[in-house]
């Protein structure tokens, strides 16, 4: 009898923490190679990759009160939207790790997550209330806000605007058009 509630016990708790694993979810869509994608996203993190592919790929890690990722294909526009359960106080971070072809432009909105962009060259405009942002390499334009989370930029651009009220901005590049705004963190700009 022992054996048996042993067994059970163990049973449920395999259950209890496979219920509580985050789930995977991937979605891929046709894309044109100077399309537009955007992406919103509350909590844990964006991550965006260029590729030479004319399609967008997500791979989503979404825990449990995430209620579901919203991706919709439409002609030269992509959307990508995490939905959360607002009822629920814990656990609804998302983890998106995307792939876009390299000339798309990228409308990326955070609250506190944060947002990793490399290899995309069309216009580019990240905005994180509480997240760090990073972007690597050269764009037509680069926009990039947080309030309280660090701006770094590794790359060139015709303008590039990156501010913060509360965070540090590293900037290493070039713009013919450059501004840079901090309330209260530091400014690091080199140049060629």
């Amino acid at each position: 009898m022992k054996n048996v509630l042993v067994t059970l016990l163990l049973l449920g708790l395999v259950a209890t923490s496979a219920s509580a694993e985050n789930r995977i979810e991937e979605k891929t869509c046709e894309a044109r190679s100077d399309g537009h994608v955007d992406v919103s996203n509350v909590s844990g993190s964006v991550t965006v990759s260029a590729w030479e592919k004319n399609e967008v790929y997500v791979h989503a890690e979404l825990e449990e009160n995430v209620k579901r990722l919203e991706v919709s294909c439409l002609a030269g526009r992509i959307k990508i939207k995490v939905e959360i359960d607002k009822n629920k106080k814990r656990e609804k971070a998302a983890y998106l790790k995307i792939r876009v072809p390299a000339g798309n432009s990228l409308d990326v909105d955070t609250v506190s997550a944060s947002i990793d962009v490399s290899g995309v060259t069309g216009e580019l405009d990240l905005g994180s209330v509480s997240g760090d942002i990073d972007e690597v390499g050269d764009a037509a334009s680069i926009e990039a806000e947080s309030v309280s989370g660090d701006v770094t930029i590794e790359g060139s651009a015709d303008s590039i605007r990156a501010m913060t009220v509360s965070g540090d901005i590293e900037l290493e590049g070039n713009a013919p058009e450059l501004r840079v705004d901090s309330v209260s963190g530091s400014i690091d700009v080199e140049g060629d």
